[in-house]
């Protein structure tokens, strides 16, 4: 209905980790159309629309709390329904040139 990460991303210190799994957050809840509600400490928590946008954040390494509405959704949506449809047609294409070089390569010289 709604996805809840709950990390630790305090390790990463000041780098850019804490706001690349934000981001992959806000992937995430567009990906699966749903809110994602965002717990991290040291990090950066947050409460993502279904639609990825940010209603409501926190600094880095601040005590804080976050109060809000989430969406509650039921659908489901192609990419949750197919998750690993993209990356075996990646290996599909992958294995068809390989095998178009090899068989070039060898036979058609």
């Amino acid at each position: 209905d709604f996805i809840a990460v709950v990390t630790n991303d305090s390790w990463y210190g000041n780098s850019s980790g804490p706001r690349q799994h934000k981001t992959i957050g806000i992937l995430r809840a567009v990906e699966n159309n749903r809110s994602v509600v965002r717990c991290a400490n040291g990090g950066i928590s947050c409460i993502i629309s279904p639609v990825g946008e940010v209603i409501s954040e926190t600094e880095m390494f601040t005590k804080d709390v976050l109060v809000g509405d989430v969406t509650i959704e039921k659908e489901i949506t192609f990419f949750t329904k197919f998750p690993n449809l993209i990356s075996y047609l990646s290996v599909i294409v992958s294995l068809g040139i390989l095998i178009f070089a090899f068989i070039k390569k060898k036979f058609l010289r």
